[in-house]
């Protein structure tokens, strides 16, 4: 197994572990409290870092079709957030999905093909990046929300 690839779902399975068992410390109330109002709740972010599992899924398996570039698309993030109502959803369901998701995204990039690593992506509107980056990147891109979770 590729060494890059085989840290990256160790620290994905170890981050979400952690962040799994520290989600109990949160009542309700906070699961739910805004900070201010153009700012995502807790459950908003949790249902972002959803959002997130699943375009990041995709891009994981189209990309490795790809012969030399891969050409994703972007995703509006506070249109997903608002129109799915995270907000009224069930926390324990929505922690569920949010961690069964990524327990899969581990097997996923476990498996990922080494020799797709070095194909070039452009996702949306932003500068193309290697499809490695992607990969680590989405799990930087978790930590950094579950900062905000946790906080």
């Amino acid at each position: 197994m590729n060494e890059l690839l085989k840290e990256t779902s160790e620290r994905l399975l170890m981050v979400i572990g952690e962040a799994k068992d520290r989600f109990n410390t949160i009542s309700e109330s906070e699961w739910s409290a805004k900070t201010a109002p153009e700012k995502w709740s807790r459950k908003e972010v949790l249902g972002h870092l959803i959002d997130s599992a699943a375009n990041n899924h995709l891009r994981f398996v189209q990309a490795q079709f790809a012969e030399d570039i891969y050409t994703g698309i972007g995703y509006e993030q506070n249109f997903f957030v608002s129109s799915q109502k995270y907000t009224e959803g069930n926390t324990a369901e929505l922690i569920s999905l949010w961690y069964s998701y990524n327990r899969h995204l581990t097997n996923v990039i476990r498996h990922i093909n080494p020799d797709k690593l070095n194909i070039s992506c452009h996702i949306g509107s932003s500068e193309p990046v290697l499809f490695s980056f992607v990969i680590t990147d989405y799990v930087s891109h978790l930590e950094h929300h579950l900062a905000q979770i946790l906080k």
